[in-house]
């Protein structure tokens, strides 16, 4: 498979994935399965483009911001911990302002499961690859322990 058809694949998965975090932050929390009618059923009618766009209609440019931030740090982590078997958990937080941005790592694993350097390159790689404006030197990655890796 070459490049471009690999990064356009994740793209669409990444905006996919942006779609779920939206739906599960904002519009799912505002839906009403009960109601106090005597069946237990919401009879009001609902409709799912009107909603979202009421949603998108509420946020402010920081609170976009802010969401994808969020969703790419939670997509992060996903796609790490789901391509590491090692891996007990794994945390990411980003701090992102007009100047630099930062980003955290934290690998959770086995006292007797190390990964090794292909894979601890491949995680700085996709983190790099996946935020704008990264530099590898702004990525800090630690053990479960506090011990910087790599």
């Amino acid at each position: 498979m070459n490049t471009r058809r690999k990064k356009m694949i994740l793209l669409l998965f990444m905006i996919l994935l942006i779609s779920i975090a939206l739906y599960i932050i904002w519009i799912a929390p505002k839906i009403q399965l009960f109601s106090n009618e005597s069946d237990g059923l919401d009879s009001t009618e609902f409709v799912w483009s009107e909603e979202f766009e009421k949603t998108n209609a509420d946020l402010t440019v920081e609170d976009k911001k802010r969401l994808y931030i969020e969703t790419t740090a939670l997509t992060l982590e996903k796609n790490i911990l789901n391509g590491i078997d090692k891996l007990n958990d794994v945390s990411i937080e980003i701090n992102k302002t007009d100047e630099v941005t930062d980003v955290n790592i934290k690998l959770d694993m086995d006292s007797d499961k190390i990964i090794d350097e292909k894979e601890i390159d491949g995680i700085l790689n996709l983190v790099l690859k996946s935020i704008e404006g990264l530099s590898k030197e702004n990525i800090k990655m630690i053990d479960q322990n506090g011990n910087e890796i790599k």
